[in-house]
């Protein structure tokens, strides 16, 4: 029970994290005209997991050249594998549109942690504990602009 609590805080800190990150991206391309596209490879290693390699993708785009008031949407999506076969996809979006008056945000993804520790218990030798653990997760939000820039609205969220 520890453990699945621990991985599903941590898995709604990187989404509203994320979410925050993709709301200040959108201000900083305000104006664009259009579509702009932002990529960024992965590679790494480390002694739990192995090598990592990975990437990930915005584009950010006008729903509408007229609407000169809404900022950017953006949407993208990205991936990771690594050599002891931990995998995880996702894909996202986050809609301005009509004047600004209505916003969307949704995210999506799945993956596969594979992972050990080692265990060691009082007067026996330890041993090494292998797990998985399959992962996904949707995140739904609609906002409606109320007064000036105050925004209301529902959210749905869904951890497995």
């Amino acid at each position: 029970m520890g453990q699945r609590f621990f991985y599903r805080a941590i898995g709604i800190l990187i989404l509203v994290v994320s979410i925050t990150c993709f709301d200040t991206q959108a201000q900083f391309a305000k104006y664009i005209d259009k579509p702009k596209v932002a990529a960024v490879p992965l590679i790494t290693y480390n002694r739990s997991y192995g090598g990592i390699f990975g990437a990930f993708g915005t584009l950010y785009f006008p729903i509408n050249k007229l609407d000169t008031l809404s900022p950017a949407s953006s949407v993208g999506a990205g991936g990771m594998i690594s050599t002891n076969k931990t995998w995880f996809g996702f894909g996202f979006g986050k809609l301005y549109y009509a004047k600004d008056l209505f916003r969307t945000v949704l995210a999506g993804g799945k993956g596969n942690q594979n992972f050990q520790y080692y265990n060691e218990n009082y007067g026996m030798s330890g041993s090494f504990i292998n797990y998985s653990t399959l992962m996904n997760f949707f995140y739904g939000e609609q906002l409606v602009r109320t007064y000036g820039r105050l925004y209301t609205g529902i959210s749905f969220t869904h951890f497995k």
